[in-house]
């Protein structure tokens, strides 16, 4: 599933010539595949960075933006050293939801399908 969901991306490589910006609106286009469509929406911030909005499977909108070095230094703080809290810490570092910031514990209360969307948003952004 995982796999059909990252090939189906149009954003998935933004150098690629479906993922082209659109130079009206400076945005990423919208994923196009059914499961997402309407789901996924990629855009520039006003200071140049890029933004992911995943709509959840309760409505609610989370949004995950492009991290920084100050958000690995706080995630290394965050996850004590323990490298299978690191990415956990790292994407909570990244994400909102509904306005609010997430703490990393959050991550487990989401349902699966939201858990993997935003995870799949925060890798597209960030590496």
């Amino acid at each position: 599933m995982v796999g059909r969901f990252f090939s189906n991306l149009k954003i998935k490589n933004k150098m690629s010539k479906a993922a082209q910006v659109d130079e009206a609106t400076n945005d990423w286009p919208t994923v196009d595949h059914d499961y997402m469509k309407d789901k996924v929406e990629v855009k520039r911030t006003e200071n140049g960075a890029w933004v992911t909005y995943v709509k959840l499977s309760d409505d609610r909108i989370a949004k995950i933006k492009e991290g920084t070095g100050a958000d690995v230094e706080k995630a290394t703080l965050i996850s004590g050293n323990d490298q299978s809290k690191f990415l956990s810490a790292l994407m909570a570092c990244a994400i909102e939801v509904d306005g609010s910031p997430i703490v990393m514990e959050d991550l487990s209360g989401f349902k699966m399908k939201d858990y993997l969307a935003m995870q799949v948003a925060f890798a597209d952004l960030n590496f």
